[in-house]
């Protein structure tokens, strides 16, 4: 299996492979899927609808030459596959797509198993088909020797459960 960094892609649009050195991903819930309160005795309650449950994903990188963000705009609908890997407990549904391929098992001590039934975990690069860019960030050294750049994404909408 290859390395988790090198599944970032944006469906139809070529990346330069130096643009992807560096890689960092962050895969977090939207701020809206954030929002319990406590009530006036200190008990947590959690106030997110299931429909509310989405991701944000956050990819930067620094290389030497920039992502291909040209006709890349906020609020652009883009099908995204993710280079962080979701872990699940075995025996439960997947939460996302997973990438063709990427889907495998492991046991309680975190070591490879072949099948489901005799895993503890089961890990998958998610596959997005609907993110909004959220935000595009580039910058680049005056001299032109290195250039960093961070977009970030966020779900359209929870996938049909």
């Amino acid at each position: 299996m290859s390395e988790p960094w090198t599944y970032f892609a944006i469906a139809g649009r070529p990346m330069p492979p130096s643009a992807l050195l560096g890689l960092t991903h962050r895969l977090v819930p939207i701020d809206q899927a954030r929002r319990g309160r406590r009530n006036i005795n200190g008990k947590y309650r959690p106030r997110v609808r299931e429909n509310w449950r989405l991701y944000q994903y956050v990819v930067s990188g620094s290389g030497v030459a920039p992502l291909a963000i040209g006709g890349l705009w906020p609020d652009q609908i883009v099908e995204v596959t993710c280079g962080c890997e979701l872990w699940q407990p075995a025996g439960t549904d997947l939460e996302r797509d997973a990438l063709a391929g990427t889907l495998h098992y492991l046991d309680a001590a975190e070591m490879p198993v072949a099948t489901e039934g005799e895993a503890s975990w089961k890990l998958y690069i998610p596959h997005f088909p609907q993110m909004a860019v959220f935000s595009i960030d580039q910058t680049e050294d005056a001299d032109g020797s290195g250039v960093d750049w961070t977009v970030t994404f966020e779900e359209v909408e929870a996938p049909d459960a």
